[in-house]
């Protein structure tokens, strides 16, 4: 039997399911008064998995007008991703019911604008098996300002883009690891008018998405905020080198915050051995920075290598490459800069060893030029903070904060006297 608790405690816990319709259904039946709350979440946040369900969700919103304003949030993937909450990664089904969604919801929402965002998961993006009006139909939800592609392959390019020109009002874009087959491009299959994103969040492969960008650059004519490689899940596959540098190019003078995660250094080698394609000075994406020449705030995060030997600097190509990163920044309207030294993977080195690999990341040479630089040159008297912080996992042997802190006050004398420099230990469990 269920403790005697009040409702408004049984509420509070139903609402922190409200990312689990699974758990969120079994909830549905336990009462009625659970019903309702939990009711209202699958809702507001709905999850379509087959055709089967679209269609008892568009009947139910048409017996229930009342309903129709409650729906913000819809996912379109398979049960697999429903039941594991995460993608299967390994396999793209296709989605004949997102043809079906956009049929039938577009008659059941027209007019109101209550839902805000659309999520595809786990697709596959098969024209054969849709609607030849889908798009068309999309395009009724004036309201969505978000879309995410996760997991997602579509036949081509053009495809590609006329989903996105079909929602008039997107404003954010997420794209992880979407792929288009057809590679081939054909600038007249492509939409004259485009929605102007804001903000694009980029992650796993996104070369297909980056070659769109550099063909309809409409698309992020107005991005204000770009995110790279913000997903641990994708993080072997980080956007490439090309991708990241299209994107600052063609979008650079609008971006006013930039926050890229990068795996790979300019110039450096893996287990001692040089890798064919291996970023240097010359082709690193960073270069791109001057075209930022709104920029406000830039986030740099670097995966450190799990041991010291797993990864040495050329110091023929590059020794300086985050003094040549920040250097690249042409904005004299920067007022914020974090570096994020990730160390969340290292679980198997005691906490001094872990302090000479970061203390190895930043050496003497760069720190004191950066110190310089940012202290002391007009285009960063804007400049209110540089952060430093290491990003700990719950098993990372993470040294304390006071320690953190004085060995990079050390390395930055003259941002420490001005206090705009902080630095921090940050534990996350993602």
């Amino acid at each position: 039997m269920l403790p005697v608790l009040p409702v408004e405690i049984w509420e509070r816990v139903i609402d922190h399911l409200w990312e689990w319709p699974l758990w969120l259904s079994r909830c549905a039946l336990v009462c009625r008064v659970w019903h309702v709350r939990s009711h209202f979440h699958l809702v507001s946040r709905t999850t379509l998995s087959n055709s089967q369900q679209t269609h008892r969700f568009a009947k139910l919103l048409k017996s229930h007008p009342e309903l129709r304003r409650q729906v913000e949030w819809v996912l379109i993937c398979d049960a697999t991703f429903v039941r594991d909450g995460v993608s299967s990664m390994d396999e793209r089904r296709p989605m004949a019911h997102i043809g079906a969604f956009a049929a039938m919801l577009a008659k059941a929402l027209p007019a109101d604008p209550a839902m805000r965002f659309l999520k595809i998961a786990d697709a596959e993006w098969k024209p054969g098996m849709m609607h030849r009006n889908t798009l068309i139909h999309l395009s009724a939800f004036a309201g969505i300002s978000g879309l995410s592609l996760y997991h997602v392959t579509f036949p081509s390019k053009a495809i590609l883009s006329r989903l996105i020109c079909a929602l008039p009002n997107l404003v954010l874009l997420e794209c992880a690891s979407v792929v288009c087959q057809n590679k081939a491009s054909n600038p007249s299959l492509y939409c004259a008018a485009s929605p102007r994103v804001k903000k694009l969040m980029l992650d796993g492969p996104s070369d297909d998405v980056a070659d769109l960008i550099g063909l309809q650059p409409g698309i992020v004519g107005g991005l204000e905020m770009l995110w790279a490689g913000w997903s641990r899940i994708l993080l072997g596959e980080c956007p490439s080198s090309s991708a990241i540098a299209v994107i600052l190019q063609h979008a650079g003078s609008a971006l006013k915050c930039v926050d890229i995660r990068l795996q790979q250094l300019p110039g450096t080698t893996v287990d001692g051995e040089h890798t064919e394609g291996a970023l240097t000075a010359a082709n690193h994406p960073l270069r791109a920075l001057r075209h930022c020449t709104e920029l406000e705030v830039f986030c740099l995060a670097y995966c450190l290598p799990t041991t010291a030997g797993s990864i040495t600097i050329s110091s023929p190509q590059s020794p300086n490459w985050l003094y040549d990163t920040l250097a690249n920044i042409t904005s004299a309207k920067l007022h914020g800069l974090h570096l994020n030294i990730d160390v969340r993977h290292i679980e198997d080195v005691g906490t001094s060893c872990l302090i000479d690999l970061v203390h190895g990341f930043l050496d003497e040479l760069q720190c004191t030029q950066i110190d310089k630089m940012l202290a002391r040159e007009a285009r960063f008297k804007r400049l209110k903070r540089f952060g430093i912080y290491l990003l700990c996992g719950p098993q990372t042997p993470a040294p304390d904060e006071e320690s953190w802190r004085a060995a990079v006050f050390a390395k930055f004398p003259e941002l420490c006297a001005r206090r705009m420099l902080s630095g921090e230990v940050l534990v996350r469990m993602d």
